[in-house]
């Protein structure tokens, strides 16, 4: 991996995914073999005039190891200051923007108690219902972007050796991150498009997706009612200056949680909000390549 493409990654993120402002803190969440890629984030935001960068390091086998050992209640017992060490940056003079830097191993947590790795999780969620209040809304810049992990690399790319397949996954995040030639251009072509597309969405007042393939594929996906597709660029109202930034790659909508077959069959299926949100996603995408996009 490239030192220059690295750099060209992380002014990707900071400029173009958060739009970094002046006298702005930048946190960011960062596993620990990300720390080059998190330092390079950092240089960037100073140099577009943060007043602060500050990172908060996880490591996920010491976590693996604190699932495993630790019992439940001491899991679920989410201190107070591990509830507002977010929230005190979003009060901060002249405002933060979160950058999270995913790198996760997909099996991490394999033929441990799931139960109980449930339960923590769902307590460290509910610890942090206030700060995603600003997030989810729009309240606050933020912005998610994936590195390699060996582990991830090797379940995408089995057949190659573990350093091949890091490499490849690098040089296929690069690709899909529009890192070619000039990035911020890049990004502010396709999410304008994907504006004209998810307003396009949203005049047809849609309540129901039909799904159809030549394998067999026969889905129908109920909407939430009155919902409205999002996607393309968001625009954040901060305290002291509202701006645009890169919010989603598709239109995205929330679907009902029952999903129902042509034969009216009732499938109930049970989503987090997140995978409720990239299962629309997904499927946002494959109706626009149902549609006519002639006129778009």
């Amino acid at each position: 991996m490239e030192q220059k493409m690295l750099r060209k990654y992380a002014e990707m993120a900071v400029k173009t995914g958060i739009n970094i402002q002046p006298n702005q803190t930048l946190v960011i969440r960062c596993p620990i073999h990300g720390a080059e890629f998190a330092r390079e984030c950092a240089a960037v935001a100073y140099e577009a005039g943060a007043k602060e960068a500050v990172v908060f390091y996880h490591d996920e086998q010491f976590n693996r190891i604190r699932m495993d050992k630790t019992s439940k209640e001491v899991l679920c017992d989410i201190k107070e200051y591990q509830k507002i060490q977010m929230l005190n940056y979003v009060n901060t003079d002249g405002g933060a923007a979160f950058l999270s830097i995913s790198s996760s191993d997909p099996e991490i947590y394999k033929g441990l108690d799931m139960e109980k790795i449930d339960e923590a999780a769902k307590a460290a969620s509910k610890a942090q219902e206030e700060f995603r209040d600003y997030t989810m809304n729009s309240r606050v810049q933020w912005c998610v972007v994936a590195i390699p992990s060996q582990p991830w690399a090797k379940k995408v790319f089995p057949e190659l050796s573990a350093e091949e397949a890091v490499e490849k996954l690098w040089q296929t995040i690069f690709k899909v991150s529009r890192l070619e030639g000039d990035p911020a251009k890049n990004w502010k072509e396709y999410t304008d498009k994907q504006m004209v597309r998810r307003n396009k969405l949203n005049e047809m007042k849609l309540k129901t997706v039909h799904l159809t393939s030549k394998n067999g594929t026969d889905l129908y996906v109920g909407l939430a009612e009155d919902c409205v597709w999002g996607g393309g660029k968001d625009l954040q109202q901060a305290a002291s200056h509202i701006q645009w930034q890169v919010q989603n790659l598709l239109p995205i909508c929330l679907p009902k949680k029952s999903l129902q077959h042509r034969t009216e069959s009732v499938l109930t299926v049970l989503f987090t909000a997140q995978s409720l949100m990239f299962t629309m996603a997904i499927l946002s995408k494959i109706l626009l390549l149902h549609l006519k996009t002639a006129e778009w």
